[in-house]
């Protein structure tokens, strides 16, 4: 899974600290504003370069707070 940010963005600061406290220091976060093949890989995986995206097991997700869930649902789960 691989978390997509872009700086000066405030929906990807969100989905950055979520994953942050939620301690998924596994997940491999890459900023497009300062990688531009990170932005590529962004593209062809979502086809545009909307960030936040988090690109997990084929699926693709692109709103923050679907984002966060997903994130909590990960670090958490309910049961």
């Amino acid at each position: 899974s691989v978390l997509y940010v872009r700086n000066k963005c405030g929906a990807s600061r969100a989905a950055w600290v979520a994953r942050d406290n939620l301690h998924l220091d596994d997940l491999t976060m890459r900023n497009v504003s300062e990688d531009a093949q990170a932005l590529a890989e962004l593209e062809g995986a979502s086809g545009k370069g909307q960030a936040p995206c988090l690109v997990t097991g084929g699926e693709v997700i692109h709103e923050s707070e679907k984002v966060i869930v997903r994130l909590a649902d990960a670090a958490a789960p309910i049961r």
